[in-house]
């Protein structure tokens, strides 16, 4: 028994650790990463708030175009463990159409 929780030559024990854990996602920080990097929100991605929900990825913030809201679910559809989007994020146009809600 005591074999088995050593580490094997090559692992350190933050890896055995980390394989003994449960499989668990952060969410959150997948989708930062994602968007961080996509080619239309690179360097804006502050401009978003990612909150997990069990396997539900919340998503807020503000776009200038409905295309762009679109494009950031989809590029969010393929983070490892998401199982639904909620995209609460906001259409903003300078000419006046909008998705904001008034409170």
């Amino acid at each position: 028994m005591l074999a088995a929780t050593l580490p094997r030559p090559g692992r350190s024990l933050a890896m055995l650790r980390q394989a003994a854990q449960p499989d668990t996602v952060d969410l959150g920080r997948a989708a930062y990463e994602r968007v961080a990097t996509h080619c239309h929100f690179r360097g804006r991605v502050d401009d978003f708030q990612f909150v997990q929900d069990d396997n539900v990825l919340i998503v807020r913030g503000r776009v200038p175009s409905f295309y762009l809201k679109q494009v950031l679910q989809t590029a969010l559809m393929d983070v490892e463990g998401v199982r639904q989007i909620d995209n609460q994020v906001d259409v903003v146009c300078c000419y006046g159409l909008s998705s904001v809600r008034d409170d």
